[in-house]
């Protein structure tokens, strides 16, 4: 992707992305203007959308424990099987929606507003990836303006 306004403001610095710019295009379709400007002139965006490609990309800059224990699966490997199989069966189909113009997504969980309802799950191999993982998970969330939820101490690296 390339450094312009519309991919900064959108990368988070740290704040939640207001839900519409100075225009008034929602901070959704602005990232989706970005990636299609940059498509056509045969950039394509530094994270893949391509499960195996993602896969490959983990696997080079993960070490080799950390690897063995997020792709190793238990067993088997019956569940992972399976649920791969269940994410495709899955297909996104886009659309537009028409004579909107404000999006909504905020809500209330417990009290606390959210801007929109997703929450965060402790990822507690984490630090096999990366020694601080849990801020940079937790710095994720606030710029996406989601909640995380902390239910289980950090594993610790042997």
């Amino acid at each position: 992707m390339s450094d312009s306004p519309e991919s900064r403001s959108l990368a988070g610095a740290g704040t939640p992305a207001k839900d519409h710019n100075s225009e008034g295009v929602g901070v959704g379709r602005a990232r989706q203007s970005a990636i299609y400007r940059e498509g056509v002139f045969g950039r394509t965006p530094k994270v893949p959308t391509d499960a195996a490609e993602l896969e490959i990309r983990a696997k080079g800059a993960m070490s080799r424990a950390a690897w063995g224990y997020i792709a190793g699966g238990a067993g088997e490997g019956a569940t992972m099987r399976a649920n791969r199989a269940a994410f495709d069966r899955w297909q996104l189909t886009p659309r537009m929606l028409h004579g909107t113009t404000k999006r909504d997504l905020t809500t209330s969980v417990l009290g606390t507003d959210l801007r929109a309802p997703l929450m965060l799950a402790p990822v507690g191999a984490g630090c096999l990836v990366t020694d601080d993982s849990d801020v940079k998970i937790a710095r994720g969330a606030a710029a996406a303006g989601v909640a995380l939820r902390l239910l289980q101490p950090r594993l610790q690296r042997p």
